[in-house]
Parts: structure tokens; C-alpha cells; sequence
């Protein structure tokens, strides 16, 4: 229900149409019939009476006079839509969604994933209350995180070689308020990964976004783009969790920034295990010659990239993602990871 509603649509459509016939109306209320007439094909001397009034030269004939009332007919009804577009959206779309709302909130109240108390219908959040929120623990500062993955990856920080030049994180999963045995914040991953919520990773997407350009207002970027899964994975869940979390962060940014959203630059070629119960040479075993360039690798060289995942661990999924687009021609790769494991 949270994730789309029909009653939603036919609100939507009820109100459209209502407000599209109100202004069609007042703008061409002369010259409707004429128009309606001309599109249901009515007879020929008709046609020529109507075409005497919009002083159409008398030597044409009646197949032109009908052929000019319908490019005039197709260019009032172009002007009807333009005029709709216009003046209907700013107010239709707060009634929409105060109708929606108000709906929805009896149909299918909305709670807490975590502790199922009732959210309020102004609350920002459509899954988490304020109080969950709060109980996030933050991230390690990314100089204790870049750290650890300068020890993953020795041989190339010797050398200097690192593809990543920055991995930023805005929470913790080791140290977040305890539900149930499982952290508050790992079980909303959880939710998001396996539960098709898309519009949560759109929603945890945006708050990240928020916290990165609060936190780094300088850092500029052309690209963000999400660590890909299989294509099989992707079956499974609905969707790759990492691209929704970079749509919000694209939501967020582009009141600020140009930055685009590039889901097929890289690619999964194999289908690998679970990272998740793995260690660290483990998954840099699982993840070697895995990830490739996808279908818009023409858009790698010279750009300025920002990858995204849901949790960082080891960083070496992140490594091996930032390995391919740097060798593609990036000038510079960062990571921004949800939560740091």
C-alpha cells in the first residue's frame, strides 16, 4: 500500500480531468463545437461554413479548408495541454497528496519498521520515527576508515595505487540501539534488501545525500553511481538496494549540483556468494576479475565519480568497483556507504 496505491491514481485522474475541462472550457468555449465537429468528421458543406468564419480563402478546397481546421484544432488542443501543464500542477499535486495522505492514513497507517509505533502524517519519514533515528549510532570518521582499507589492500598503497581516494560513511551497523538481537539500523537493511522496499532505500538515499553535502559542501562530483549486482540477484529482490540509495543522494544533491545517475556503468559479470559471512581474503577471492564496464563506459573517462553501496565492511567490493573505473579513465573515485560494518 505504502509503495503505490490505486486510490491514489484515481484521485489523481478525477482531479485531472475535472480541472483540464474547466480550463479547456473558459479558454475555447466559441470555438468547441467547431473543433469537435471537424474531429468526428462532420459533412463537407459544414466543413466549409466553419472554414468561411475562420476566413479561409474561397478557391480552396474542401479537402484543405478541412486539412487547415485540423492543424488549427490540433493547435488549440496543444495550447489546452500547455495551458493545463501550467496553471493546474502547483496546486493539484498539494491536493493530491494531502488526499492521498489523508486516505492512506485511515486505510494503511504508517509505523515504525523498528518499533512499530505510529508515525504522524507531517512526520519526514515514511518507516523510521524520530526516536529509531536518533538511536543510529554514527560512522567512524572516514580517516579511521580509510585505515582500515589502506591495511586490506598493502601492496597498492605501498605503490600508491589505491583507486579510492576517500570512503565516507554516515552510520555504524556494530553500534546501533539493539532490537531483538539484531542492531536497529542492520534490520532496516535488512528490511530494504530482502523486503522490496524501494522507496525506503529512496528515502535513507536522500538522508544521505543531505549529511554528505552538509558534511563535505565543496566536494563536487559529475556522477554517482550505485555497486551493481548480478542480473540473477536482481531478479530475486526486485532491485539493486545500492541504485535506489543513489537516487535519493541525486534527489538531494540537485538542488545543489548537476550530478547524474549512471545505473550501467559497471557490471556484475559472475554471480558470487554473499559477502556477508565472509572475511576479508574471502572476499577479495569472491570479488576478483567479477566486476567489468557496463553499457555507459563511454561516460567514465575524465569524470569525477561518487560509488555508492548500503554497507561497507571491509571496502573491498568498493575497491574492486573504483579499480575498474580508474583504469577506465576516472579522474577521481569516492565511496559513500550508508553504514560502516
Amino acid at each position: 500500500m505504502r509503495e503505490g496505491s490505486i486510490t491514489s491514481l484515481c484521485i489523481f485522474h478525477i482531479l485531472w480531468y475535472y480541472f483540464a475541462r474547466k480550463i479547456a472550457d473558459s479558454c475555447f468555449k466559441t470555438k468547441k463545437f467547431g473543433a469537435k465537429g471537424c474531429i468526428f468528421g462532420v459533412n463537407d458543406i459544414f466543413a466549409v461554413k466553419i472554414g468561411r468564419k475562420m476566413k479561409i480563402p474561397a478557391q480552396h478546397s474542401v479537402s484543405s479548408v478541412q486539412q487547415t481546421i485540423m492543424q488549427q484544432t490540433m493547435m488549440q488542443q496543444t495550447t489546452i495541454q500547455q495551458t493545463t501543464i501550467q496553471q493546474i500542477p502547483a496546486f493539484m499535486r498539494q491536493m493530491v497528496r494531502r488526499s492521498y495522505e489523508s486516505v492512506l492514513s485511515v486505510l494503511a497507517p504508517r509505523h515504525c519498521v523498528i518499533c512499530s509505533q505510529s508515525l504522524p502524517s507531517e512526520h519526514w519519514s515514511g518507516f523510521i520515527c524520530q526516536a529509531c533515528f536518533d538511536g543510529f549510532s554514527p560512522a567512524p570518521p572516514t580517516e579511521r576508515i580509510m585505515a582500515e582499507y589502506r591495511m586490506q589492500f598493502p601492496q597498492e598503497n605501498f605503490r600508491g595505487e589505491l583507486p579510492l581516494g576517500s570512503i565516507f560513511a554516515r552510520f555504524s551497523v556494530a553500534q546501533s540501539v539493539e532490537e531483538e538481537g539484531m542492531s536497529a539500523l542492520r534490520h532496516v537493511i535488512y528490511l530494504l534488501k530482502y523486503h522490496h522496499l524501494p522507496s525506503l532505500g529512496i528515502e535513507l538515499g536522500e538522508v544521505l545525500g543531505l549529511w554528505f553535502m552538509a558534511q563535505k559542501p565543496h566536494q563536487a562530483y559529475d556522477v554517482v553511481v550505485p555497486v551493481p549486482l548480478h542480473a540473477a540477484r536482481i531478479r530475486e529482490r526486485g532491485y539493486n538496494q545500492a541504485e535506489m540509495l543513489c537516487t535519493g543522494i541525486q534527489r538531494a544533491m540537485a538542488h545543489s549540483s548537476t550530478i547524474s545517475l549512471a545505473t550501467t556503468m559497471i557490471r556484475r559479470k559472475n554471480y558470487t556468494l554473499s559477502q556477508t559471512f565472509l572475511n576479508a581474503k574471502e572476499r577479495a577471492n569472491n570479488l576478483q576479475n567479477v566486476i567489468a564496464l557496463g553499457k555507459e563506459q563511454a561516460q567514465v573517462r575524465g569524470k569525477r565519480i561518487l560509488l555508492v553501496d548500503d554497507v561497507c565492511t571491509t571496502g573491498t567490493t568498493l575497491h574492486y568497483c573504483a579499480q575498474v573505473l580508474k583504469e577506465a579513465g576516472a579522474v577521481q573515485v569516492d565511496a559513500l556507504a550508508l553504514a560502516k560494518a
